[in-house]
């Protein structure tokens, strides 16, 4: 199954439209699967949960402006560098992305509104991004100065080809990476984008984060849901939750939840989203650091609790896995962009035997793209049978004796690289072996659009 692109040897954004999308998967679990030998965690992974169809799913875009030859361009870095390549639509989105570039191209170039250039730090337009669902939209144009003319035509022209539309204008003078500042004005149309994850309904922003890939959202959400459910629990703790759609899910299934995001905007439209979707009587929402919160974690906790953790890509924090693991949750389901981070977090929650791993199963949230989305469950260990495991190997251990007395253990047999850990190398796995083509493993990266 692959997908055709005329800028894919160009724009380096997607790494496997060239791979049989099967390899593709086995590729992804590869990955999760070494790097948690590499933390010494030996378990099982799961198959990685694959799209009806690894295409035109994206619902978000952040798109780059420019002029190149004296023309307008508009479309996306190559892959590690500066220069924008031009593009009129990308197989990873749907046409709504085609209408948008041209009605955006058409618009800069009818209005005369001159780019910003990265080097002399001049010009007014730097990004479009925008969020589309159900054939709405919401655009917001990064721009140096609101000096410009056109809006209420581009509007106009938005408004012939999607539902219904909200227009904003960022404010950025940064001469920094950044995309946004924290300067938003709304201009024309709908404030917010409605949206609808696993049965909750929400009106998010332009900063708002959302998951990019509905579809695998809604089958990884409901999985977490679904073993949040089953292990019997009357609270969950939320870390890390966003807009709180999880946090709105756990309370429709009649949870009380403890809602932990540090992020301001965030806590705003997670209590609105709430609202709208009554669940404010079962959600506590806190605003912080998880591991400045740790004392009222402590307090909603009891035993009749779990845990839900998704963090960003550098992981949890040391103290609040520590801190998970003394109110002593009857379950921990952890979902990760970063194999990486997670598989360090995982060895952490089981190093002292109070936590097993149940399942570990990777999510194409990024098809086509080397990043992966994983959800790990982690169980408590039955005590009993723990230390009725361990006294059974210690009998088998000393039953296992030649007629000398001694182990029937052949250490010559035992390789030097089964005895010492290996240090830590770019692993590679072959993707299409009849074609000798290797692919480097990249841990850990983010999606660049």
């Amino acid at each position: 199954m692959e997908l055709n692109c005329p800028y894919f040897k160009k724009c380096g954004g997607c790494d496997f439209l060239d791979v049989d999308y099967n390899e593709e998967l086995l590729y992804k679990k590869k990955t999760v699967e070494k790097e948690l030998k590499r933390n010494n965690v030996f378990t099982k992974v799961d198959d990685t949960v694959k799209m009806y169809y690894p295409g035109k799913y994206r619902n978000n875009v952040h798109l780059a402006v420019g002029i190149k030859d004296k023309e307008v361009v508009v479309g996306f870095y190559k892959k590690g560098s500066k220069t924008i390549i031009d593009v009129n639509g990308c197989s990873l989105f749907d046409s709504w992305l085609d209408k948008l570039i041209k009605i955006i191209k058409k618009f800069v170039k009818d209005f005369k509104i001159k780019p910003y250039d990265l080097e002399s730090n001049k010009g007014i337009i730097r990004y479009v991004t925008a969020r589309h669902y159900k054939n709405n939209i919401i655009v917001t144009l990064v721009v140096t100065s609101q000096n410009f003319g056109g809006k209420e035509v581009l509007y106009s022209e938005l408004k012939k080809e999607f539902n219904k539309v909200s227009l904003w204008l960022n404010i950025n003078n940064r001469t920094d990476s950044a995309v946004f500042s924290n300067n938003f004005v709304h201009k024309y149309g709908e404030q917010k984008l409605d949206i609808n994850i696993c049965g909750i309904s929400a009106k998010i922003l332009p900063k708002s984060f959302v998951q990019t890939n509905i579809e695998i959202t809604n089958k990884i959400y409901k999985k977490a849901v679904d073993e949040i459910i089953s292990s019997k629990c009357n609270k969950v703790i939320d870390l890390f939750s966003g807009i709180g759609i999880t946090s709105n899910i756990f309370a429709k299934n009649g949870l009380n939840v403890l809602s932990v995001e540090m992020e301001k905007s965030s806590v705003i439209d997670a209590l609105e989203i709430a609202k709208e979707n009554g669940t404010q009587d079962k959600i506590k929402f806190l605003l912080g650091k998880c591991e400045d919160v740790t004392d009222e974690i402590k307090e909603f906790s009891d035993d009749s609790t779990s845990v839900f953790v998704d963090p960003a890509k550098n992981g949890i924090n040391s103290d609040v896995i520590e801190t998970i693991k003394k109110i002593n949750p009857k379950k921990i389901v952890y979902m990760s962009c970063n194999p990486e981070t997670m598989a360090r977090d995982l060895k952490l929650f089981i190093n002292d035997n109070q936590y097993q791993l149940q399942s570990v199963t990777p999510y194409d949230m990024f098809a086509r793209i080397d990043h992966i989305e994983v959800l790990s469950v982690l169980t408590k260990v039955d005590k009993e049978v723990n230390k009725s495991t361990k006294l059974n190997k210690s009998v088998n251990k000393t039953s296992k004796t030649d007629k000398t007395g001694k182990n029937n253990i052949n250490l010559s047999k035992m390789s030097k690289n089964d005895t010492n850990k290996s240090p830590r190398t770019k692993e590679k796995y072959d993707l299409k072996s009849n074609q000798n083509k290797k692919l480097e493993v990249r841990n850990g990266k983010k999606a660049r659009r």
